[in-house]
């Protein structure tokens, strides 16, 4: 295996981790708000700040 195709495999797999754990936090945000243990204005903002940070890892473009 060449060492590019080995660093492509690493950037796809941190992106889909990253993907993966940003559907989690913004599912356990989503819970939070709907039960009502959150407001709107904080779920909104979490779920923002969430999908930012898997842009910046690269899960999202």
């Amino acid at each position: 295996m060449t060492p590019e195709l080995t660093t492509v495999q690493d950037a796809l797999s941190t992106a889909a981790e990253a993907a993966q754990q940003a559907l989690a936090d913004i599912n356990t945000t989503w819970a939070s708000w709907t039960s009502g243990r959150i407001d709107t204005d904080t779920a909104m903002a979490a779920i923002s700040d969430h999908l930012t940070t898997a842009r910046e890892q690269g899960a999202l473009q």
